[in-house]
């Protein structure tokens, strides 16, 4: 090439010969392609013959290149910019300097290239790029979630730059328009929906949500852990739980911590039946428990006031019945509740009546026994059998009839229980050396003994409770402390070097917006080739 045409090109700001071999390259190809007007291929054509035109050029080259595949536009466009050649206006010169980058991402989360945006593909490139840490402008959103590479819609995801009112999924193909609805918006996922993404930590909160068993995770998930800790009342994992939990629900079981140290807490975690048993197992009253306050105060008052006659406290656990059977407006103890407060209310009083020293007071005592049992009566066969032991009891001369109390609960087990044997030797080793200890046990134990050959059997006592299971705490799922549905965990890698290159290339045609028109001059007295 003669030095004349060097110096053409050099007035085009192509210098030296690196240079003018890449515009040359990119012009045979311009030339060659279909679709580009005949007078501009003229100018083309006529510069690849060594004779470029200064005004005309540029703008030929720019129709020549939007007529290119955009690969080859952003292979002339790194040839360009390699070479030295900058065809482009200011902003155009800060875009391919980006798109030309070995390192792309570093240099736009500088402070420098932050703010440089432009079209579509430009603003998807640099979003790529950073995985995610340069959001997307609004104005191009709509017309980049159609196309935009899966990884980099999780990149946004991942930064919050995509939100569920953005609704990507809506122009996704069914199979991403169910996972990016499970990444955004996870509450309006289906059981359905979650099997088919085999999402197990979903499928797993559901299946705790409608009490089934669940299959034990290795190591244990929060399911797991509020299985054992709610459901189960295993407060031994209540710290592994707590750190298991996100931060709102961690807050509500500390409060729920808190309030078993008296017995207090807000109305809203009373009223969730799915508590009461975490409750009842971390709070332990010694005091009186007003039962009238609400349903689940009744149920551990009625279980301490059981609790109380097995243990011989029957001045306490009398005191603690008539919590359960006192009238009054605003009180909240439930019907069966209070029939089972009657019965060992009735019970307490006639035991108490054995210990009364006056005739009038032993009167009052059974007067009342007999009120309460009748009561209690009001429910069922059962009541209504202690009805007439009682009557019967104490319709025999006082000289005649045995002690009334049962002797299952004088030895602190449950009316009935088969352990009764092995529980009058433990006890009998516990009172060695205690003669008047001794002798109850024995009677007790004579008493058992002589119902088991008795036609009546076990019937032939006092029975409490009435119903066992209404003393049991709700195996119920609770409201509060259950964690919110977490968005599905991202499921896709990086976005490859193949994607990012596909998103380079479109945004270099985005380039030739910023295609000078004329060429930016250089020293044409350079002796630089």
């Amino acid at each position: 090439m003669s030095g004349f045409v060097q110096r053409k090109w050099r007035w085009l700001g192509v210098g030296g010969g690196e240079a003018v071999d890449a515009v040359l390259a990119m012009l045979t190809e311009t030339v060659a392609v279909a679709g580009v007007p005949e007078a501009e291929r003229a100018v083309l054509t006529r510069a690849l013959e060594g004779d470029p035109h200064r005004e005309d050029l540029l703008p030929a080259v720019r129709s020549g290149l939007s007529h290119l595949p955009s690969a080859s536009v952003l292979g002339h466009m790194r040839n360009l910019w390699g070479t030295g050649v900058r065809w482009f206006n200011e902003a155009g010169l800060d875009r391919c300097r980006l798109l030309c980058s070995n390192a792309p991402g570093l240099d736009l989360v500088s402070k420098r290239s932050h703010a440089v945006t432009d079209g579509p593909a430009f603003s998807l490139f640099a979003t790529a790029a950073t995985r995610g840490a340069v959001p997307i402008p609004n104005r191009f959103m709509d017309g980049l979630l159609a196309w935009a590479p899966l990884t980099v819609i999780d990149d946004l995801v991942d930064h919050g730059g995509l939100l569920a009112e953005d609704a990507p999924w809506k122009v996704r193909e069914e199979e991403e328009s169910l996972y990016l609805r499970a990444r955004l918006a996870p509450e309006k996922i289906t059981d359905g929906e979650a099997a088919r993404l085999d999402w197990q930590s979903y499928l797993r909160r559901q299946s705790f949500l409608r009490g089934e068993t669940l299959t034990r995770q290795e190591p244990d998930d929060v399911w797991d852990l509020m299985y054992d800790v709610v459901l189960d009342g295993d407060v031994a994992a209540l710290d592994v739980l707590d750190a298991a939990l996100p931060r709102a629900q961690q807050i509500e079981l500390r409060d729920l911590k808190s309030g078993a140290v008296s017995g207090q807490w807000p109305l809203s975690m009373v009223e969730d039946r799915g508590l009461w048993r975490l409750m009842a197992t971390l709070w332990k009253p010694r005091e009186l428990v007003d039962a009238g306050r609400s349903p689940f105060y009744a149920l551990v008052g009625v279980n301490r006031a059981y609790d109380l006659v097995r243990t011989g406290e029957v001045e306490a656990a009398a005191v603690q019945a008539h919590s359960l059977i006192r009238g009054g407006s605003g009180r909240r103890v439930p019907a069966e509740l209070a029939h089972e407060g009657f019965a060992i209310a009735a019970y307490v009083a006639a035991v108490q009546s054995e210990r009364a020293e006056s005739p009038a007071r032993r009167d009052r005592m059974l007067d009342s026994a007999e009120e309460y049992a009748e009561k209690a009566a009001e429910q069922g066969p059962v009541a209504e059998r202690n009805l007439r032991l009682l009557r019967a009891w104490r319709g025999t001369r006082r000289n005649d009839r045995g002690p009334f109390g049962n002797p299952f609960l004088e030895i602190g087990l449950d009316h009935g229980a088969d352990s009764w044997e092995e529980r009058c030797r433990e006890i009998f080793r516990q009172r060695e050396g205690d003669a008047k200890a001794q002798a109850a046990l024995n009677l007790a134990e004579e008493r058992i003994r002589g119902a088991l050959g008795d036609e009546a059997g076990w019937d032939v006592f006092y029975r409490l409770p009435l119903d066992q299971s209404r003393y049991l705490m709700p195996a119920q799922v609770p409201r509060h402390l259950v964690p919110p549905v977490e968005a599905l965990p991202r499921r896709t890698s990086v976005t490859s070097g193949g994607e990012l290159e596909a998103i380079r290339s479109r945004a270099a045609v985005e380039l030739l917006d910023d295609f000078r028109t004329t060429a930016p001059r250089l020293d044409r007295h350079s002796s630089a080739l």
